[in-house]
């Protein structure tokens, strides 16, 4: 279910069961707003701290997932790869489930 989401994390064209929102809109908008915001400093961070595409989404992604955190850990997993996308970077393997598929 993973490598669907992070294929395609546009929610809207997905059904129902794929969706980490299920019917909350609030909370599809709240981590549409998250990736979007986090675009800045995505980019400020790979440039400022010369780190890969890579290392930036999983230190974003390791902020998502801090315990006073506003997202699920599901919903943390779809900013990061909607945030990826949007950068127009690869998708962490980590996320897609890549990882499983080459062994």
């Amino acid at each position: 279910m993973s490598a669907l989401l992070c294929v395609r994390p546009l929610v809207r064209s997905l059904p129902l069961a794929l969706s980490p929102f299920g019917r909350n809109d609030a909370s599809y908008e709240l981590c549409e707003d998250l990736a979007n915001l986090l675009t800045q400093t995505a980019g400020t961070m790979q440039f400022s701290l010369g780190i890969t595409e890579h290392d930036v989404l999983e230190r974003c992604q390791q902020g998502l997932l801090l315990e006073d955190s506003v997202v699920t850990p599901t919903e943390a997993q779809w900013v990061i790869c909607r945030l990826a996308e949007l950068m127009q970077w690869p998708m962490p393997a980590a996320l897609t489930g890549a990882e499983h598929q080459a062994s």
